[in-house]
């Protein structure tokens, strides 16, 4: 039988209140190709029609977050104690998406 009308807007609220239902998490073939299959996709478009959020898990790597940090945070210091304005990174040649998702390995 088909749930009554608050029963929907309870099992929706349940839904979007578990971290675990709203979170993707790219597959060992999600990251070789560095593409999502149309089924994560879809899920992606689902629960941002539903719950308005979705969370993707493992992102970016540990690693990088800890260099792009690291980095930041000597580039503050170096342009404080010279008092000036901080310096902009050198621009590098972005990562395809297959390199991004190779580097959560």
């Amino acid at each position: 039988s088909l749930p009554e009308a608050n029963e929907h807007l309870a099992l929706v609220q349940r839904l979007c209140n578990s971290s675990g239902a709203v979170t993707l998490r790219p597959s060992l073939r999600e990251r070789q190709q560095g593409a999502w299959l149309p089924s994560q996709l879809r899920r992606a478009f689902v629960l941002l029609q539903t719950c308005g959020m979705l969370m993707v898990e493992n992102l970016f790597d540990r690693n990088l977050i800890a260099r792009v940090s690291a980095a930041r945070t000597g580039l503050q210091d170096s342009s404080e104690d010279a008092g000036e304005e901080p310096k902009q990174l050198e621009d590098e040649a972005p990562l395809t998406a297959a390199e991004q998702l190779q580097a959560l390995d």
